[in-house]
């Protein structure tokens, strides 16, 4: 499906799209090539399209480690946060750099989160806002970049060190 770098980490990953024969979060516990492994694999969310305004990628915090997005679950710290550079989608559509906009901590249910459909440009740029007013971490600039943002990509990883938890740490990037 992808591949997804993350300037200031080690992310540098493919990205799998779980077919609809299999669970959403298959790939928590298969790699890309479909082979069991306690690693994963980072997933885009099945409800994504491609081209869509928001892309909603999962993958493993693993421990003290650097694999999958482990360097992701404290980006709710501002330090952690300012330490993050761009994000590079790699797709069959082409390459696209997004901007690192906020972090958040929310419930693996919050449904705000789970918007992938936008009517307007104007309908994302109100839901990057809102989000931003529930950000624990942000850059400087968020405001401006919220307000011209294109596309939205959100990666997603547990914010607790222990399996079966409900909160997920959130950095949402954008392109303008």
């Amino acid at each position: 499906m992808g591949w997804i770098t993350v300037s200031g980490t080690s992310i540098d990953l493919p990205v799998a799209l779980p077919s609809k024969n299999k669970a959403r979060d298959w790939y928590l516990d298969h790699d890309a090539w479909g082979k069991r492994s306690e690693l994963g694999c980072p997933y885009l969310d099945v409800r994504c399209k491609e081209r869509g305004a928001h892309l909603l990628v999962f993958g493993h915090r693993l421990g003290r480690s650097r694999h999958m997005f482990t360097e992701l679950a404290g980006t709710h710290e501002q330090s952690t946060f300012d330490a993050i550079g761009n994000a590079t989608w790699n797709s069959r559509a082409g390459s696209e750099v997004f901007e690192p906009v906020l972090s958040l901590v929310v419930d693996k249910d919050d449904a705000l989160i789970q918007r992938f459909e936008f009517d307007s440009p104007s309908e994302l740029r109100d839901w990057l806002t809102e989000l931003l007013a529930r950000s624990a971490a942000h850059t400087g600039n968020a405001s401006d970049i919220a307000l011209e943002a294109r596309r939205a990509l959100t990666l997603v990883t547990c914010a607790e060190a222990r399996r079966g938890g409900r909160r997920r740490t959130l950095i949402v990037f954008a392109t303008r």
